[in-house]
């Protein structure tokens, strides 16, 4: 192999490489000009289409708000016997177990809950 062949694959390659990284430039530039739409693409706004979708994102966020309040209700219950236990250890633990049972039943009445947003209908089918 004669050296003009091999200058001639080195600078073909790095001429590839140096194309390559011009492509992903190019590329990252022009994705990074995309942005976010919102819920009405292409003038479909599909909540107004669909009330039932209405209802379920009403029906979730309600879930949410009970779960929240109820959360904030346990913990500061929590600190205040955590106070009343005056640092007895057994009294402590106790109280830590009753709050992470709370916890616990707390997050499955939310999962209850938003489930329920979904099955309104009875499994009817549409009919």
């Amino acid at each position: 192999m004669s050296t003009i062949d091999h200058h001639h694959r080195r600078v073909s390659r790095g001429f590839t490489l140096l194309a390559l990284a011009a492509v992903l430039a190019v590329t990252a530039a022009a994705l990074s000009r995309c942005r976010p739409v919102g819920d009405s693409v292409a003038g479909v706004d599909l909540t107004t289409a669909n009330p039932k979708l209405n209802h379920r994102s009403d029906c979730v966020r309600q879930c949410n708000k009970d779960f929240n309040q109820a959360h904030t209700e346990e913990v500061e219950r929590h600190a205040a016997a955590l106070q009343d236990c005056a640092g007895d250890a057994d009294c402590i633990a106790a109280e830590n177990r009753f709050h992470q049972d709370q916890q616990h039943r707390l997050v499955k009445a939310m999962q209850n809950c938003k489930s329920s947003c979904y099955n309104e209908g009875g499994g009817g089918g549409g009919h």
